[in-house]
Formats: C-alpha cells, structure tokens, sequence
C-alpha cells in the first residue's frame, strides 16, 4: 500500500481508496503515487470477489463525445483516418466498441464501415437519431443495454472532460441491470483553463466549464491525461488523490520511417491547426517577415487547417509578403506526407495543451519549434528535440533563423525526436497503457446495485 493511503473494508469493487490531505503533499510529489497498479491486495477483508480476475479487460468500451463531437463530425474534420491506428489496437484488447454523441447524423453509418474494414464489432447511438433496434424516445443507458449482448463489464471513457452528463446518464443504470461498469474520465485537454483565456477566470463559461470537469473526475474510478502537468492541475484543482490517476499520451502510427533531413525540401515550413486568434498562425507569419530578406524569400510556408480567421490571416501573409498557402483541412494522409517533407514545423498556439500534430511531426523526424509550455515537458526538450520559445514573432524568429540555416542540427534534432516520441506514444505501449487504466478502473469500481436480468424495452 501506499503511504498515507487506505482502503476502506467492504467489497472489493466497492473499495475506495481514503484521499490523503492533498495540501500536503509538496511540489511534484503527486508523480511519486501515480500510476501505482490496483491489485486485489489493496482490498481489506475481501470475500465478495473471490475468484473474479480483477486484472481482466472489459467486454466493452463505451467511447463519449463532448457536446458537438460525434463519428460524423470526426469524417468531416478528416479525423477518422488519423483514428483508425488507435481503434485498431483498442479492438485487439477490447471485442467490442460503442460510440455514444449527443448528434451524428451519418455515426451509424461510419461505425459500420469501420467495423468492416478494422475487424472488429462497432456500434454507434447517437442520441438526437432514431434507435432502429428498439424504437423512438428510448433512454440512452436502454439503447445501450440492447447492443451489450451477453457482456458482463463495460468501461465508459469520455473523450474530453465534459460529456454533457451523458456517463452519468449510463453508468448507474447499467450496473442496477447487472453490468460490472466502470468510468475512465479522459480528456487531451482542461477546457475550463481554455475558456478562462478566452473570456475571463471570472466568466460564467470558464466556471460552468470547470464545475463539469470537477464532476465528472469526481464520479470517475480513473482520470486520465495526456501530460504530467495536466494531471497535476487536475489533482489540486479538484482534490483527485493522484493514485486514481494515469497519463495517457497521444498516439503516433509508427508504420513510416521517420524521413532525414536530406530527403526534405529544406524551404518548406509547415504548421498544423486551428485558424483562430489563439492559433498562433500570425506569429508565425510575423515571425518570418521578420528574417532577412533573402531567407524570407527562400522560404515558403503551408497552413494546414481551417478556422475564422482563415481570411484575415491570409491578407496578412500578402501584406507581410510572405510566401503562405493556406490549403484546409486536408486527409491525414496528406498531412502526414507534408510533415514528412517539411524543413521545419512550427506550433505557436497560446493553449496550454499537448498537440497532437506537434508528436506526429516529431515522430517522423521533423524538428519542431512550438511555444513553451510544461504541457512538452518530456517531449520537446530545448536544443535536443526541439525548441521551445514565447509565442511572439521574436522569439519564433530566432528560434527559425538558427534553426533554418543548420541542417546538421535539424538532423540530430529531427531524429532524437523522432526517437523520443516514437517509444513514448508508440501504439503497443499505448494500447497497454489503456488496457491497463481499464483494468484497474473496473477493479476499484462498485459492484452492480442488484443483479437484475437485463431488459432492453
């Protein structure tokens, strides 16, 4: 057992674990207990589950979107692809998955094509579209219990911290039918954090933001996070005792080999993202009209992305004369192809997030300049793997100015990332990782209130 930590005698799915006095707990000590295993030995007295396997993986992953998230806005953004690697190995350890949105106009549709091609089962309820398998006006945790079959555990994983109260409108019900039901809360980013920026630390949006997330890492048995500082943020913002927590990275497919220095076009600056005021693309502009002339006119520069400011971002790159074409949202095949060309990516949003396009450069051997924040501690080391400035246009420009001119530091920086990222968020540890979160989320979660047979109408 862990220092200070103790369980509470009972049943074993019904043990919790006694939070300890978080104010006590110094700087970064959170990392000391974090990720520790659950095993049936943290459990005092317990006879309820003997010769249960308190290791063993759900018969089903119930994946949540967030308000406006769904299978059909994922096609529309060019996501699935990029997903499709995750799913893959998720359906290696889990049978099977079911996709739950507030709307999803075509989900049904993409999770059967998805189920063809992956070869797995794959179901998808979105709540504002009919249920052909049960009727009209049913409760969203009956649509569910129609598809479960004969599955006796499930883990309902959010997809960010705000789900709309979709989990809390699943997980009771399902274990008063009987289903062993666990919540895994995770989330690529604090959105309260984001609105906080965006409106005020005062503003109703950021406070509203915040009490759901507060809520939602409340009910959930694992809270996961893509980054230590983000799960450090979580633990004191909402008094998680940090033995219920795990960071997850984002994953990178590692079916390419990462691509040399040589082999790229070495005036090709690429960025990846969000057109909007925070996405840092008019820093980046600034910040290459701001070189000398002649490495201004050399390089060129490719945004790939969409967003509201897609238009004055544009006009800017005229004005500024720097060479920019802006091209939209294009397939992750494409982009993947562009991060294995460019000479440099850059990443210059104010979020205070993991970006997932910044790991993906990373992985194939792009070196990367991105805005400093402790959300890159352990990826972008500075001068190692990549350089981390202030987002400002100066910052930025000298960072590209030394970078562009030294293509054997390119090189050493380009493939230690590449190393780097590539065993950090590798698919088979990732997948093992999420096994294992589930695992333990299911082992520390309450037993079904009564065992009542499952009626789906």
């Amino acid at each position: 057992m862990v220092a200070g930590v103790g369980p509470v005698r009972g049943r074993c799915r019904s043990v919790r674990i006694r939070p300890l006095a978080l104010r006590t707990i110094p700087g970064r000590a959170f990392s000391q207990i974090r990720n520790l295993p659950i095993t049936h030995a943290d459990c005092a007295a317990c006879t309820a589950c003997s010769g249960s396997d308190m290791t063993a993986p759900p018969n089903t992953l119930i994946m949540v979107f967030g308000p406006g998230g769904s299978l059909t806005r994922w096609e529309g953004l060019r996501r699935l692809e990029r997903e499709k690697t995750l799913l893959k190995g998720l359906l290696s350890v889990v049978p099977h998955i079911i996709f739950v949105s507030i709307t999803g106009e075509r989900d049904r549709q993409i999770a059967g094509e998805l189920s063809d091609e992956l070869g797995g089962r794959i179901d998808a309820i979105a709540l504002d579209q009919p249920d052909e398998e049960i009727g009209e006006g049913r409760p969203v945790h009956e649509r569910v219990l129609a598809r479960l079959g004969g599955s006796a555990s499930v883990v309902i994983q959010t997809m960010q911290l705000d789900d709309g109260g979709i989990s809390h409108r699943l997980i009771h019900p399902l274990r008063r039918a009987g289903v062993r039901a666990a919540l895994v809360a995770r989330g690529g980013s604090i959105g309260s954090r984001v609105l906080a920026s965006r409106y005020g630390s005062h503003s109703y949006e950021a406070i509203a933001a915040g009490n759901r997330e507060r809520e939602i890492c409340k009910q959930a048995q694992i809270v996961v996070g893509v980054s230590e500082c983000m799960i450090d943020e979580l633990c004191w913002r909402y008094g998680i005792n940090p033995s219920r927590t795990r960071v997850i990275p984002h994953v990178v497919d590692q079916s390419l080999e990462p691509v040399d220095t040589e082999q790229r076009d070495q005036d090709l600056l690429l960025t990846v993202g969000e057109l909007t005021d925070s996405g840092g693309v008019e820093t980046i502009l600034r910040a290459i009209a701001s070189l000398n002339e002649e490495t201004q006119q050399r390089l060129r520069l490719e945004v790939i992305g969409e967003g509201p400011e897609r238009s004055a971002l544009s006009a800017l790159a005229v004005e500024l004369g720097v060479r920019a074409e802006f091209k939209g949202r294009r397939p992750h095949a494409e982009v993947i192809e562009r991060m294995r060309s460019c000479a440099v990516f850059l990443h210059a949003s104010t979020h205070r997030r993991l970006s997932r396009s910044v790991l993906e450069a990373m992985s194939h051997g792009a070196p990367v300049i991105v805005t400093d924040t402790t959300e890159y501690d352990g990826f972008v080391d500075n001068g190692a793997t990549g350089i981390r400035v202030k987002s400002t246009p100066d910052a930025f420009a000298f960072g590209l100015a030394n970078m562009i001119e030294d293509a054997s530091w390119r090189e050493m920086i380009g493939s230690s990332a590449a190393r780097v990222v590539r065993y950090r968020c590798g698919i088979d540890r990732m997948i093992d990782m999420n096994r294992r979160a589930f695992s333990d989320a299911l082992a520390i979660a309450p037993a079904s209130i009564s065992p009542k047979a499952r009626r789906a109408g």
